[in-house]
């Protein structure tokens, strides 16, 4: 006989903050365990003075008993910047695999689709105006990564490497996406744990009209990899917005 004894597996999370960027609401709900069988299930929101994003996403670690992973996700992001006189509202869905193709060597496969409204105002800037519309992209994207991390939460030695690319198979505006990120994690006492991070991305427009990238495409640096800056700050300037660019890198070390 074997005695199976119930825990939560479920996560209910809610978190309110204000500060030098302003204020922001969150909320999420997760279940680790959907139908007994180890799907994931989650619904995230946030909220801020500017965005209103929200997330429904599936995973299956163990798709068919393959060892492969399977996940879904809808999306929807509205963006109100009266400051830089626009407003977008960007819908999306996805779906993705990844499985170890060789010992240590991650692969994943994707598809996207997405719908971008970009609506502006008078005082918007003249290179945000011409790209005021609508928009639907179909994407495939793949990716590799080379993981000899000893664990993938905190992990305290090993590194990670890690390869991105998106390529639209039908756009109104297209554009192809790299990215590269890797780190270095070493032990350097039985409390510290040091790291080298490293991140790049480009993004590049082709067709008519080869120079302008899609305002919702542009990359830019989340504050974990730049800190002290306000949010969306920093970067490429039209007049006094800041609207992104076609190439980012970024550089850090920790010690935790």
């Amino acid at each position: 006989d074997i005695s199976v004894e119930e825990k939560p597996t479920g996560e209910i999370s809610a978190g309110a903050g204000i500060g030098t960027s302003g204020g922001k609401l969150a909320f999420s709900i997760k279940e680790n365990n959907w139908l007994g069988e180890g799907k994931r299930v989650e619904f995230a929101a946030d909220i801020d003075q500017e965005t209103v994003t929200g997330v429904l996403s599936y995973s299956d670690p163990n798709y068919d008993l393959l060892g492969n992973s399977l996940y879904y996700s809808i999306s929807s992001e509205s963006n109100d910047k009266p400051d830089r006189g626009f407003e977008n509202t960007i819908i999306g869905a996805s779906v993705g695999t990844s499985f170890e193709q060789y010992k240590n060597i991650i692969a994943s496969l994707g598809l996207s689709l997405s719908y971008d409204d970009l609506r502006t105002e008078n005082n918007a800037s003249s290179n945000l105006k011409k790209q005021s519309g609508e928009y639907s992209e179909f994407e495939a994207n793949y990716g590799f990564a080379y993981d000899l991390r000893n664990r993938k939460f905190k992990p305290s030695s090993g590194s990670y490497i890690g390869f991105r690319q998106g390529i639209p198979i039908y756009a109104d505006k297209p554009s192809i996406s790299n990215e590269v990120s890797s780190s270095t994690y070493v032990t350097l006492s039985e409390d510290v744990i040091g790291s080298a991070k490293f991140f790049a991305a480009a993004v590049n427009s082709f067709g008519s009209d080869s120079d302008d990238v899609r305002l919702s495409k542009r990359v830019g640096l989340s504050s974990k990899r730049l800190r002290g800056f306000q949010k969306n700050k920093v970067g490429p300037v039209d007049g006094e917005d800041h609207i992104g660019g076609n190439y980012a890198t970024a550089l850090n070390f920790e010690a935790n």
